[in-house]
């Protein structure tokens, strides 16, 4: 191979070189969904984190190939943020 393969963009539609950024999108990806894992062994409602998993790996697989990604409609039906004064309770799984 005489030179680094290239992906093709679903954003702009072209063929793209792999970069830094690309790469850096992917290690912030894999890392929400390994703070998701974690929440999800702390948490009661799995189903939520099972569901943020999934569209974060439909939204890599739309990204790299164009598949479809699941749908988030889920998002809108999880609840809102209890408040700051309880952010290490609820890191800790005590919320």
């Amino acid at each position: 191979m005489s030179e680094f393969q290239k992906f093709h963009c679903c954003i702009n539609q072209k063929e793209e070189e792999y970069d830094s950024h690309i790469q850096m999108y992917f290690i912030k990806e894999y890392e929400l969904a390994s703070i998701i894992a974690r929440l999800n062994d702390i948490d009661s409602n799995k189903s939520e984190y099972n569901e943020m998993i999934n569209f974060i790996k439909s939204f890599e697989n739309f990204l790299i190939t164009g598949e479809k990604p699941e749908r988030f409609d889920f998002l809108k039906r999880l609840e809102g943020e209890k408040g700051w004064a309880e952010d290490y309770n609820i890191i800790r799984g005590k919320a």
